[in-house]
């Protein structure tokens, strides 16, 4: 007859139970360790996922404040430019009213003068409008300047030197002096617009 196996039986089954509950309780702390491990990756992720929005949101900041700043930068010189035009268009415009004004013979006479200087010593004509031949005649008289004057109603306020053939000749007007001098005459105005700015 064989032996009970009763007290080996339960020892076995103890022992069995104990390493159940041994394996258990391991793999409880295993899973514990992983969730925890993944909780911490999970937060890093997401902390660093945060810090690339934050990064590229600022980015996007800078670019839209540098963008802002370049084209208030930009609305500012086209409206000094269209400032400058309006001046110089309304300068162009008024030229002809200065036909009897008093400083017309002394600004005349140093066009007049640079004029006489380029062209070759013969015979000179100044061809002028009516309404500026007597500020023309009194600068070629402060030159010292033995020229003809011609009434010529096509040329713009001022004088018109040219040689006898009319194959050299010389613009005194003061349409082409305001052309000439735009370039200093608009950094001037652009200064003082900006000092009325400031």
């Amino acid at each position: 007859m064989a032996a009970e196996p009763g007290p080996l039986l339960d020892k076995l089954r103890r022992d069995v139970d104990a390493a159940v509950v041994e394996k258990r309780a391991s793999a409880l702390r295993e899973a514990g360790q992983l969730h925890a491990e993944a909780t911490r990756m999970a937060a890093a992720r997401r902390q660093a996922a945060l810090a690339e929005r934050e990064r590229r949101a600022l980015a996007l900041a800078d670019g839209s404040r540098a963008h802002a700043t370049q084209r208030l930068r930009f609305d500012q010189l086209s409206a000094r430019a269209e400032a400058v035009e309006r001046i110089f268009r309304e300068a162009s415009r008024q030229l002809e009213s200065l036909a009897g004004h008093a400083r017309l013979p002394a600004l005349l006479e140093g066009s007049l003068r640079k004029a006489l200087a380029c062209l070759p010593e013969e015979k000179l004509v100044v061809r002028c409008a009516g309404a500026t031949t007597r500020a023309v005649r009194e600068a070629l008289a402060r030159i010292g300047a033995d020229a003809g004057v011609q009434e010529d109603e096509s040329v713009p306020l001022g004088a018109i030197v040219e040689t006898a053939d009319g194959l050299i000749g010389v613009d005194c007007t003061l349409r082409q002096l305001l052309a000439r001098l735009r370039p200093q005459l608009a950094i001037a105005l652009v200064q003082r617009i900006e000092r009325g700015a400031a």
